[in-house]
C-alpha cells in the first residue's frame, strides 16, 4: 500500500515533526518569588556552598533571603552584628564564609569590626579592626579583595591622606594599618582606584 502525500500536507507534517522535536528540547525556567528592594538602602547578591544569598540593608535592619541553586526560596534571616545602631561598610563571600564589615560610634570611640558567618548565617568569629579616639568617616570605608581572596584592603580617603588596613582572610587578623600622605594630589578629585596584590 502506498500513501501519496500532497505537497501542502507534506509541509504540515514536517512542521509538526519540528514542533514536537522542539518541545522535547525546550528550556526549563525557574521563576523565584518577587523581591521588592524599593525601600532598601542597599542590596547585594552572592553565592556560597550551593546557596544564593540576597542581602538587604533596610537602614537599621539587615536581612538575607536564602535561595537554593535552583532559585527556590528557602528562608529569610535577620543578621544582628551588634545590639546598637551600626553602618554596614561592606560584605564579602570568602571560601565558605560570609564576612560583614561594619562601623559604629560608642561614647567617644569610633569602632570598625568584621564578623564572620557560616553558610547557615550563624556567627563564627569577630575581629575588631579599629577602635579610635580620632573621628573616623563612618560609612566611608571602601574595600578591595585580592585576586586569590587571601587579603582584603579597607581604605578611606581624607583630603590628602589614604588610610589603609589590610586583613588576612584565612587567619582573620589585621596585618597592616597605615596612613599614607600625598601632598601633591587632591585625592578626592584625582583618585581612580586601588589594587591589592596577593
Amino acid at each position: 500500500m502506498i500513501f501519496r502525500i500532497k505537497p501542502i500536507q507534506y509541509k504540515l507534517l514536517v512542521w509538526l515533526f519540528l514542533f514536537i522535536q522542539n518541545l522535547s528540547f525546550g528550556q526549563e525556567v525557574n521563576i523565584s518569588r518577587d523581591i521588592n528592594v524599593r525601600n532598601d538602602f542597599a542590596y547585594d547578591i552572592f553565592s556560597m556552598k550551593d546557596k544564593i544569598y540576597f542581602y538587604r540593608d533596610k537602614g537599621s535592619e539587615f536581612f538575607f533571603d536564602v535561595f537554593d541553586k535552583d532559585l527556590k526560596y528557602r528562608r529569610t534571616q535577620e543578621v544582628v552584628p551588634e545590639d546598637k545602631k551600626i553602618f554596614i561598610e561592606s560584605l564579602h563571600s570568602i571560601d565558605s564564609t560570609l564576612v560583614l564589615y561594619y562601623s559604629y560610634k560608642e561614647k567617644d570611640k569610633w569602632i570598625i569590626k568584621a564578623k564572620k558567618y557560616s553558610p547557615e548565617l550563624t556567627p563564627v568569629d569577630t575581629l575588631e579592626i579599629i577602635s579610635s579616639d580620632r573621628p573616623l568617616e563612618i560609612g566611608e570605608m571602601k574595600t578591595v579583595l585580592s585576586e586569590d581572596k587571601s587579603h582584603i584592603l579597607l581604605f578611606n580617603i581624607n583630603k590628602d591622606k589614604i588610610r589603609n588596613i589590610v586583613i588576612e582572610t584565612k587567619e582573620f587578623k589585621v596585618v597592616k594599618d597605615e596612613e599614607i600622605k600625598l601632598d601633591d594630589y587632591k585625592l578626592k578629585e584625582d583618585f581612580i582606584e586601588v589594587c591589592l596584590t596577593n
